[in-house]
């Protein structure tokens, strides 16, 4: 088991690597803000150790809550990324409403294994759902979008292996023009590991695994690194429209004229 010290260590080598990068999306001008402005919300899941994750990660505020809901936890839109860990049940109506939200107005949502049938897919059934059950086995990957931002520095090689949990849901893609599979058994397992959509203005991220999964290895410190690229974009996108909203849109705003509508985002 991968303990807490350790996972620190993989999110400090992960952030001193793009530290040293010059340009692109790993610039580490996009680090430094995730350091000083970005904000995580985890909610636990009993099969996975969100808890153990976490703490590690490079951003500045973090806050993790039982698997029991949202209640009293009201101001989603100032955060950057919620990550939602396996099995996702405890949610009612009202929380639904609120991630949903969340996502409309530029959240990131990032969500694992058993969360698919029990939350992703009733949130967003027009994109995902969840079928059938997953044995307990490790798998070759390919990677479907290898220069997705997501993947970023992601590499893997012949011997590489993904462990998948039993009794988990494959995941079933309802729109394929809206979503992206980003990483696929290539082994015993054929079908989406990881997939990404948009949603109005917000995008989610839905894999086959645990955020703390390291029964196969190396695929620990793998898992990490699509965090940390999720983690950064949820951080640059947001603070990114926040500093248009700060200039050029309120110019825009501004000259609207009084009484004119602004068109709604298809989501």
């Amino acid at each position: 088991m991968v303990e807490n010290k350790d996972f620190r260590k993989i999110f400090e080598d992960i952030k001193n690597t793009k530290m040293t990068v010059t340009g692109g999306r790993d610039d580490p001008s996009i680090v430094e803000k995730v350091m000083a402005k970005g904000r995580v919300l985890a909610v636990k899941g009993c099969y996975d150790m969100v808890e153990n994750v976490v703490p590690a990660l490079y951003s500045a505020q973090k806050e993790i809550v039982g698997s029991g809901g949202l209640k009293g936890i009201d101001n989603l839109s100032a955060l950057d990324l919620i990550i939602v860990g396996c099995p996702g049940q405890g949610m009612n109506s009202e929380d639904f409403v609120k991630l949903q939200t969340f996502v409309k107005g530029g959240g990131f949502l990032l969500t694992t294994d058993l969360c698919l049938g029990n939350l992703t897919s009733r949130l967003f059934p027009d994109r995902i759902s969840a079928f059938g059950s997953t044995g307990d086995l490790d798998t070759s990957i390919e990677l479907v979008e290898p220069d997705h931002v997501f993947l970023s520095g992601v590499q893997v090689d012949k011997d590489f292996k993904w462990h998948i949990q039993g009794s988990g849901h494959h995941i079933k893609i309802n729109n394929e023009r809206l979503v992206k599979i980003l990483i696929t058994g290539s082994g015993v397992y054929k079908g989406p590991l990881m997939v990404t959509f948009d949603y109005y203005k917000g995008t989610v991220v839905h894999m086959v695994s645990h955020t703390h999964q390291q029964a196969a290895g190396n695929q620990c410190f793998l898992l990490a690194l699509i965090m940390s690229n999720i983690l950064d974009e949820a951080v640059h996108q947001h603070h990114m429209c926040n500093e248009l909203m700060d200039g050029k849109s309120r110019i825009l705003l501004e000259n609207e004229p009084i009484g004119s509508k602004t068109k709604n985002l298809l989501p």
